[in-house]
């Protein structure tokens, strides 16, 4: 209630309008920066540097820099669509909407939605254009797009079938930016997207089940962990495991790198469980 408040008495700064149109900006002040003064920081540690190590692991550094950052921008350029979308008209249905912009903020997406919507989707067209000529298959192009019709049913619907359509969003957001950064998929690049997948998507799907979103936890998800509350050491003895696993893995098939991820999301989620609020939701 007090955040709400708060957002309703917000000023239309500038850089708060250009967060309607900037890639990534939209996120950093509505998502971020909302959960703490260091939502930044973790976003990096959580999303921006394990994608990057991901690539790593799959293409040379010099290669992949430019290329994956790029990646990650054209991810979030279409994602944020769905946050816009989800923060200004979702929120005119819904009977207590959580409000992340100001009522002049609204107001001024209300007077300029069309011009917001279509500098997004050129950017995109252009970044996809970009994709294209670095030899990224067009049919993982056109998929990229497919976001758009998925987050406008997450957000046209409310209820237990959004835990599921969670584990979508999250999984194409931290995968979708490999497949728009390497041009061949072979089996170094499906392993490595597995254990992206599986150090991070997944867990936070299992953790959001388990009564991250305020509704009745899944009965599937005891299986895990006893409450939404025990998270954090559930995620802790989750990445043991994994990690554990996965250096099993390696030393069968010769992959010496594969289990360095899971263990850099056991250290991050070590030094969370010593000061939770740094930890995601």
């Amino acid at each position: 209630m007090e955040a709400n408040s708060k957002a309703e008495t917000m000023e239309c700064k500038f850089h708060r309008i250009l967060m309607f149109y900037v890639p990534l900006l939209y996120a950093i002040e509505t998502r971020f920066l909302k959960r703490s003064k260091l939502g930044f920081l973790v976003w990096v540690t959580e999303y921006f540097f394990p994608v990057l190590l991901s690539l790593f692991f799959i293409i040379s550094f010099p290669n992949l820099l430019i290329p994956g950052i790029i990646g990650i921008i054209t991810v979030y350029n279409l994602y944020e669509i769905g946050y816009i979308q989800n923060d200004c008209e979702t929120i005119k249905v819904e009977k207590k909407p959580t409000l992340r912009i100001s009522k002049n903020e609204l107001s001024y997406y209300e007077n300029h939605k069309y011009y917001i919507y279509i500098i997004r989707i050129f950017l995109s067209i252009i970044l996809s254009i970009y994709h294209c000529f670095c030899q990224i298959s067009v049919t993982i192009v056109i998929i990229s797009w497919m976001i758009l019709p998925l987050f406008f049913i997450y957000n046209k619907i409310r209820g237990r079938m959004n835990l599921y359509l969670i584990l979508l969003l999250t999984t194409y957001r931290y995968l979708m930016p490999l497949f728009l950064t390497v041009s061949y998929y072979d089996k170094q690049f499906i392993l490595i997207a597995i254990v992206l997948f599986v150090s991070y998507p997944l867990i936070k799907w299992i953790e959001v089940c388990a009564g991250g979103k305020s509704l009745p936890p899944e009965v599937w998800t005891r299986l895990f962990l006893k409450s939404y509350e025990s998270r954090f050491l559930f995620r802790i003895k989750y990445y043991v495991v994994l990690t554990l696993f996965f250096i099993g893995v390696s030393s069968t098939i010769g992959y010496n790198y594969i289990w360095l991820l899971p263990l850099y999301y056991f250290i991050l989620r070590l030094f969370q469980y010593r000061m939770p609020k740094l930890g995601p939701r």
